[in-house]
């Protein structure tokens, strides 16, 4: 019997979280939540032994100088987010993979060179969900 293998791909913020779940390497589902939403996602979707979730994959976060100003004063919500991912994912038992943005900019050439359109998700779904699909697809087909 095959055993179906299910990632989860998450682009992170404060206010918008882009999904993108992948069975056997296709991209199945693609969504976007707010964080509480999402928390609620990836509990149901792990805790659920007909799910079987291998891996969550979410962008990690980097606070770049020139962008620090910027945060003063702020809660660093998408590192909240970041966290509690963190911490479902350790009480689920699920492996977690944290990737640089910059894995977005191979993933969208290498995805055009094979075919693969993502800009029908971002501007039917937004930037988070595109993101996400291109952390998913990165790691299940863009590395090396």
């Amino acid at each position: 019997m095959h055993r179906v293998m299910k990632i989860i791909a998450i682009d992170p913020g404060a206010i918008h979280c882009g999904v993108a779940e992948f069975v056997d390497g296709r991209c199945w589902r693609v969504a976007e939540y707010d964080p509480d939403g999402l928390f609620e996602y990836l509990d149901m979707m792990m805790s659920s032994a007909s799910e079987d979730v291998e891996l969550v994959v979410v962008e990690s976060f980097r606070l770049y100088p020139g962008k620090a100003a910027a945060q003063a004063w702020s809660k660093m919500g998408t590192v909240e987010v970041i966290g509690v991912i963190r911490f479902l994912t350790t009480q689920h038992e699920v492996e977690l993979l944290e990737q640089g943005a910059w894995v977005k900019k191979i993933a969208r050439v290498r995805m055009k060179a094979q075919g693969v359109d993502n800009l029908a998700v971002t501007q039917r779904m937004g930037r988070h969900c595109a993101d996400a699909v291109e952390h998913g697809w990165y790691f299940l087909k863009g590395q090396g």
